[in-house]
């Protein structure tokens, strides 16, 4: 992976916050945070999380996918692109 290039980083950073989003098992975080949690009694099943978990996902990827739309039609003046 070539982190020279700002993009990359970027993208990193999106893959790991959509996928900790999407499931339970998306992040390490998630997990250790269910299982703290299950440690005190409250149980975070797979298909709890999901339910939250895939439409915040699916809402955050739609703003994503906006945000990049009016970034390349109404961003930069200089002729680059991201």
């Amino acid at each position: 992976v070539d982190l020279s290039q700002p993009l990359t980083g970027y993208l990193l950073a999106l893959g790991n916050t959509l996928a900790g989003n999407l499931l339970l098992i998306g992040s390490v975080a998630n997990i250790i945070v269910a299982q703290r949690a299950a440690d005190s009694g409250v149980t975070i099943s797979f298909g709890a999380f999901a339910r939250y978990g895939i439409p915040t996902t699916v809402v955050s990827y739609l703003f994503l996918l906006s945000w990049i739309h009016v970034f390349l039609l109404y961003g930069r003046h200089d002729g680059s692109h991201l």
